[in-house]
């Protein structure tokens, strides 16, 4: 090859390389690409919740739904009332996790989660419990009804967040 073709054709490259670089503007693109993202029940997901095998696991259940659900309609009044180990929160993500629960209902101040091996409660947003990845925290329940009676409503719902930017360094 001579020397003046190679020079044209490499600066015809250059050029052409450039105009791609240089110009940024399109008006759309639609790009199709391969997903799976599926909703399995809390005993899978990447925050696994499954009741525990101990004895106090029986107030827990996984319901219909896929979804744990506490079961304990039947709370003495003017008492408290303590079950350990009732259910598990597991990381089964990819990074560790700081957990909190928040209770919600007409009296969410009666009921306390903590972490059964620390005694950490886990109703703190201010300090949220580190899960770190494959790790698990088995939830003990504390119920104090020392102050009202029969019939009174604890909490009806159980929100727990697991949030990466939560979770202790």
């Amino acid at each position: 090859m001579n020397r003046r073709t190679f020079l044209l054709g490499t600066g015809g490259t250059a050029i052409a390389a450039g105009g791609i670089i240089g110009s940024s503007a399109f008006t759309s693109v639609n790009a199709d690409r391969v997903a799976d993202v599926q909703v399995v029940g809390d005993e899978s997901a990447y925050l696994q919740l499954e009741p525990t095998t101990e004895p106090n696991g029986d107030y827990a259940a996984i319901g219909t739904d896929g979804a744990l659900e506490l079961q304990m309609e039947l709370v003495n009044p003017l008492a408290e009332s303590n079950f350990e180990q009732v259910f598990t929160v597991t990381n089964n993500g990819n990074q560790d996790v700081g957990v909190w629960f928040e209770p919600q209902g007409d009296n969410p101040g009666l009921i306390d989660f903590t972490d059964n091996d620390t005694g950490d409660p886990l109703d703190d947003d201010t300090a949220p419990v580190t899960i770190a990845v494959g790790n698990s925290v088995t939830v003990d329940i504390f119920v104090d009804t020392s102050t009202v009676g029969d019939g009174t409503e604890i909490i009806d719902e159980l929100t727990i967040i697991a949030d990466a930017d939560e979770a202790a360094p």
